[in-house]
């Protein structure tokens, strides 16, 4: 079970304003989506570079899971995501070569995208995240 792509790369920050105008001029892009994940407690804007979207993310929320990852760690790098066809079934392989997800079950992420993070203990501290788009 090879991994389609990587699907996208997350960064966090206090600013998303701020963030955005940064990636902006480095770039020379425009951010193509700002949503608000209620469920997750953030705020997201992405913008493509080739195949690859890149997420700007910051928390609207004292209680958000990112929020806390934020205050912890700082703004900056947050998680990459691999793409694959069978979000399960890519689950259920790792599972069996002793992996833990924080997710129990792949849970509903922005644009209905499925997802599931595994247990950063076990991964040397990234955040690595599995996407079925």
């Amino acid at each position: 079970m090879t991994a389609k792509r990587i699907h996208h790369i997350a960064f966090v920050f206090h600013d998303l304003d701020k963030a955005i105008e940064l990636f902006e001029k480095l770039f020379a892009i425009k951010i193509n989506s700002r949503q608000l994940l209620p469920s997750r407690g953030v705020e997201v804007a992405t913008f493509p570079i080739g195949e690859t979207i890149i997420e700007l993310i910051t928390p609207v929320r004292k209680d958000s899971p990112v929020k806390e990852y934020l205050d912890k760690h700082g703004e900056g790098f947050f998680h990459i995501a691999f793409e694959e066809d069978n979000i399960e079934g890519k689950l259920a392989y790792l599972r069996q070569q002793g992996f833990e997800f924080l997710d129990k079950s792949p849970r509903k992420a922005l644009n209905n995208w499925r997802v599931a993070f595994l247990d950063p203990k076990q991964t040397f501290g990234i955040h690595l995240q599995i996407v079925e788009p």
